[in-house]
Parts: structure tokens; sequence; C-alpha cells
């Protein structure tokens, strides 16, 4: 983040209305004369605009919180997320760790009432409700204060410029409102279209409210936010814009409790749902059994044939080599790791040519001298003792590739008819079922941080999942903790 920018967004919360004005003082006043209507139980959203491209809102700070620890202490990991870093980037940018209850109290910041984030482009506006007016100016005055840069029907706007963006911010009665533009200046209309509202009750809204059945809630104009966020990309490709043209609404829910974290997405992708759900490639009948028994498995479904040429015209390069290699699916199950040549599992692929896997396999030194027949299930294939490192079990078709560390995975595996029906992608985590020293070893081969086993190492489970509904697509996270 430009220096500039983290500065000025801690003085910008410092100087709001600091003589009183619209702001009001002291404890909760109540309602703004006039406010518009909100969702049931989100009093934040009373403040989106009428035609948002996204929003976040939650019942109170404290369950956004809450929701934020648990999403970034679960699935938060492979993205190198943690409380760690979610709490030093809020108080570089704030000066004040969103992470930690007792420091937002004591900013005068309301912890049981709403918060919600929103845009009518890609710049977000935050809008929070406040406990005490008067706490939040004395716990701000000591970071410096920032002239009055103009007046809207008696509430006082600031706005200062911090490297490429600005950071505006108000308070009226006892709510806050702090708008980072992320690009050319854009004046006071955030505010008063947010002041305006309507968002808290359109139907998008509500069907994110009902579908999610959770504290915090969100939904996105997906249309809307890709041409938003191509229109400030010099050059983006025309006909990747237009892949977001037949893309509706997200909505998303989440729900959770000291124990237990879920998260429901759905996304409304119209015409194109048939031929998503036409491309799922079922994997072998005993696929979904043996990764059941694995610490780790991975699985893509989705045809690469299709979803390659779908992304050309978005990547602005050639095909990633992953597009080019004969792979039309991949699926992983890991059930030892102790290092990359002393491990255990199976993976199972469908193929458009097997080029590259044998490929592979030739840079075996010596292997035709190695190997012997083998036959797993319904296939014809081989068994290679590779000398020091470990026994491989593999079979290559023109259409599949199956290879295995580990006696019988590759049988049970591939034993059955194909699945009658598949997810587009899973991932599942059973944290408990692998010694941590495994852990450590993968994570370190693959290049995270060691803190993120012990991080991992507190939930019993983690899946992420995502099929085709209807005309939508949905994608489901769950985490349990030991």
């Amino acid at each position: 983040m430009h220096p500039r920018l983290a500065y000025v967004a801690t003085l910008a919360l410092a100087s709001c209305n600091p003589h009183g004005g619209g702001a009001g003082s002291g404890p909760v006043t109540g309602a703004i004369p006039g406010q518009p209507p909100a969702a049931p139980g989100l009093p934040a959203t009373a403040w989106i605009p009428a035609h948002p491209t996204y929003a976040v809102a939650a019942h109170s700070v404290r369950e956004l919180q809450q929701a934020t620890r648990h999403l970034v202490g679960s699935l938060g990991i492979p993205a190198g997320l943690d409380e760690v870093t979610v709490s030093g980037v809020s108080s570089l940018v704030l000066g004040l760790d969103l992470l930690a209850p007792d420091a937002l109290a004591g900013a005068g910041i309301d912890l049981e009432g709403g918060v919600a984030v929103f845009s009518e482009e890609i710049s977000p506006t935050f809008v929070i409700r406040l406990k005490s007016v008067d706490q939040t100016k004395t716990f701000l005055a000591r970071r410096g204060a920032v002239p009055v840069t103009a007046t809207l029907g008696g509430v006082e706007l600031h706005t200062l410029p911090a490297g490429s963006a600005q950071v505006s911010w108000a308070i009226d009665h006892d709510w806050l409102w702090l708008h980072v533009a992320l690009g050319p200046a854009e004046g006071s209309a955030w505010f008063e279209h947010s002041r305006a509202g309507g968002g808290g009750v359109l139907p998008d809204w509500a069907h994110a409210q009902v579908r999610g059945r959770a504290p915090v809630v969100a939904f996105a104009d997906l249309h809307a936010l890709g041409s938003a966020g191509f229109a400030r990309v010099p050059g983006a490709p025309a006909a990747c814009v237009r892949h977001f043209a037949s893309l509706g609404h997200l909505d998303a829910g989440l729900d959770f409790d000291e124990r237990h974290i879920a998260a429901h997405v759905s996304i409304d992708v119209g015409a194109d749902a048939p031929g998503l759900a036409a491309r799922v490639l079922a994997p072998p009948g005993g696929w979904a059994a043996t990764a059941a028994q694995a610490p780790l498995a991975i699985a893509w479904n989705v045809d690469l044939d299709a979803v390659g040429p779908w992304l050309a015209p978005c990547l602005g390069t050639a095909p990633p080599e992953l597009f080019q290699s004969g792979l039309r699916s991949a699926r992983v199950a890991l059930f030892t790791f102790e290092g990359a040549t002393s491990f255990s599992g199976v993976g199972v692929a469908d193929l458009s040519n097997p080029a590259t896997v044998n490929g592979l396999l030739d840079q075996i030194p010596l292997r035709s001298y190695l190997e012997h027949d083998r036959t797993y299930g319904a296939f014809k294939g081989h068994h290679i003792s590779i000398p020091t490192m470990f026994a491989l079990d593999y079979v290559v078709t023109p259409q599949l590739a199956a290879a295995a560390v580990g006696d019988g995975a590759l049988e049970r595996a591939l034993a059955g008819p194909l699945a009658a029906h598949a997810p587009i992608a899973t991932v599942d985590v059973h944290p408990q079922a692998m010694p941590v020293a495994d852990w450590t070893a993968l994570f370190h081969t693959v290049g995270f941080r060691s803190r993120d086993v012990a991080g991992l190492t507190l939930w019993r489970a983690l899946h992420l999942g995502a099929t085709v509904e209807g005309s939508e697509l949905v994608i489901e996270a769950s985490a349990e903790r030991k």
C-alpha cells in the first residue's frame, strides 16, 4: 500500500466533523431523520446506494470480526492469510486492529452495531455504526486533523489525495463513512448516493439474505462489476469483457459458531450453465471412497480442453502449458508425505492426448527393465520399482492416466464404472489424519510458511466444492474445528 494512503486513512477518521456539525456527539442518538429502509437485521444496508456493483453487510461489527477470524484461520491458509497479517494491515491503514474487540470499543465503535462495505464501481465505501462519537473523536484527535473540504446537508466531508488514490470520510449522527477512490477524483457523488440509500431493500439483497441465512451476507452484480473492473485496465480485451455479459448476480451467506464455519455462494451463470454441466467429467467409481480416506484430496473435473479456449481472451498471452498438456481433468489424493521421494498417494486424469504423460514416463531411467505388467480392475497397466525412491503403479490409455504410490491404491481408485454425478471441483483436507511432520514437509515443499501448519492443525476438516445447480454455479466451503 502507498505510504501516504496508509497515513491519510488514519487521519481520515481523526478529523471527522471535529466541531460537531451533522455528526452528533455522545452515545447513540438513534436513526438519522429520513434514513432509508434497511434489510431486516442489517441496519447498515440502509446506506447502500440503489445500484451497487457489490455489497457486504453484517448484523454487527463483532460478528464480522468473528467471521473474518474464522475465514483467515481456515480457508485463508492457502492464500497465506492469517490473523497476524490482517491485524497488521488494518493497524497500518487505520491505526486500529480491526480484529481486536477492545481496540474498536475503545475507539467508540459499536461492536453490536451494523457495518457494510459497498461500491457503485470498484472503489469501496465502508459504513460503520458508532457507539460514542465523542469517544471516537477523542481517540482519533491524537492522530491529527484534516481541514473540511465540503459540507453536504450540514455534514462535513473530507477528502485528501493519497498517491494515485483518494480517501474521503464523513460522520453523520452515529454513522461513519470512509471511501477509498482507487483512481481519478470521484467528488461527493458516492456520499450523496449512499445517503439516498435504496440498496437495503433490493431484491438481490433479499435473495442473498435468504440464501445465506447468516449473520454476514453479500451480493454482487457480476456483469457491472466485471465491466467496471476491466474499464480500469488499459487495453482490456473486448472478448474477455463479453464473458461477463451472461453473468448475473452473486449472492453469498456466511454462518459460524465456535466449532464450525460454512459459506454458501451462488453465481447466476445463465445460459452458460448447461454447457458447463455438460463439460464435467465423471471420475472412476472408486475415486470418491479413495479420496475420502485421504488427508488431502483435490479434484478438478471440468474439461480443460473447454476451459482453455474460454479463458484465452482474458489471458492476453499464449495459453498456459496446462492447457496444452493433453490433460482434461486432474484428481489427486495424498495419504502420507515425508518428502519429495517418500510419500504415498494416487492420481487419476482424463486425457485428450497421452503424449505428455508418456514423455514423463520415458524420463525414468531403465524403465523398460524395471517395470512389470499388472492389471488394475478393468485396466492393464504396469508396476515399476525405482531404486532409492518409490514403487509406482500406473495405467496410461489414450483417454486415461492414473498412477499411485502405495499398495492397492490404484486398484481401489479405478474400481467400478464411472460415477453417475460429479462436482466441478473439490478440495478436502483432514489435518488430523496425517502427522504434523508430514504437513510440515509438504508445506515446505510447496512454499507455505511454517506457521500455516500450526493454523491448519487447529481444524478437523476443511472442504471447498463447486457444482452446477440449475442456472447457478454454487460454491460451498466449510471448516470444523477439532
